[in-house]
């Protein structure tokens, strides 16, 4: 169980800063949708919502993954194995949520000014 939970919390870090590299990556085209009149929280909720993507793409097969290997060398399914499996999953879900909404207020807080300039 510290296993899954510390490779969940892993992953959450992970998520968290692929997520930031991308949004300065993406500063440009979050600048132009804030100049069209996207406010803050909009470009927040799309990094967030990118993040909850990756998340559950990364959870869910990951999850059933560690299920069936579980099975496979025991030969049975342990007492609370499907319980664990579906809380680590959950859990690192909304850790990985968590993190993107950190992701997601540093893309915001950047000014829109420096990537437009720099985009022309």
């Amino acid at each position: 169980m510290a296993a899954a939970v510390l490779t969940a919390a892993l992953g959450v870090f992970a998520l968290a800063d692929v997520l930031y590299l991308d949004s300065c990556e993406r500063d440009g085209e979050f600048a132009m949708l804030r100049a069209c009149g996207w406010a803050d929280t909009e470009v927040m909720r799309l990094v967030v919502a990118q993040g909850a993507v990756i998340a559950v793409a990364g959870a869910v097969p990951g999850a059933a993954t560690g299920f069936a290997l579980t099975v496979a060398f025991t030969g049975s399914i342990p007492a609370g194995l499907p319980v664990a499996v579906g809380v680590v999953a959950v859990a690192g879900v909304l850790a990985a949520v968590a993190g993107s909404v950190v992701a997601a207020g540093l893309a915001v807080r950047r000014s829109p000014a420096g990537p437009l300039a720099e985009e022309g």
